[in-house]
């Protein structure tokens, strides 16, 4: 007979300490090999009992499953569905267009804000003016792929030296400072 996981009612191959891989990582993660499992009905009854009651103007975390954005996200009619959009739907009905989005007026959507006070419906220009404001845009350095900063892209637009001469001192292609110079990136920046 083959061994098995030692959780009860697990038939999976033990991987380390009696447990399969599963309950491994668990249990070396949280110290439970039952851990970091959320009872099936509970996001929804916590969405129910918790956030929509919830009258505070403090933000309201979301404590179960999240975006890699850090937005609150709960498995419902068959599809995983972000909060924020639930929470506009039950508060002020459906959007009032499809290119409407839920946003957050407090700025800590990304950190699995709940709060209805802090979420309504908006256009994709207000949600992103909103982050403009808040900080959360990622413009400019704030742009994981940014090869260029604000003081380089100011000094490009300044300069009369070519494009592939400012290229080089940068250590960015030609085409990026290019595109700085005429706007088309770094909009934002005014000089």
């Amino acid at each position: 007979m083959m061994a098995e996981c030692s959780v009860d009612g697990c038939a999976r191959q033990p991987h380390g300490h009696g447990f399969c891989l599963k309950h491994y990582k668990r249990w070396r993660n949280h110290g439970d090999p039952l851990a970091g499992r959320t009872p099936v009905g509970e996001p929804q009854r916590y969405f129910q009992e918790v956030v929509l009651p919830y009258e505070g103007n403090d933000c309201l975390t979301w404590p179960y499953s999240r975006t890699s954005y850090g937005y609150g996200t709960v498995y419902q009619d068959g599809e995983m569905k972000y909060v924020h959009n639930l929470i506009c739907e039950a508060e002020s009905g459906p959007r009032p267009t499809p290119s409407h989005e839920g946003a957050h007026g407090c700025g800590q959507g990304h950190n699995g804000c709940v709060a209805k006070r802090h979420i309504r419906w908006a256009t994709s220009a207000e949600n992103k003016a909103d982050m403009v404001i808040h900080g959360t845009d990622n413009r400019g350095e704030r742009c994981g792929t940014s090869k260029l900063t604000t003081d380089q892209v100011v000094e490009i637009r300044r300069s009369t030296t070519p494009n592939a001469d400012l290229a080089k001192k940068f250590g960015v292609r030609t085409d990026a400072v290019r595109r700085a110079r005429k706007g088309q990136t770094w909009g934002h920046i005014d000089v």
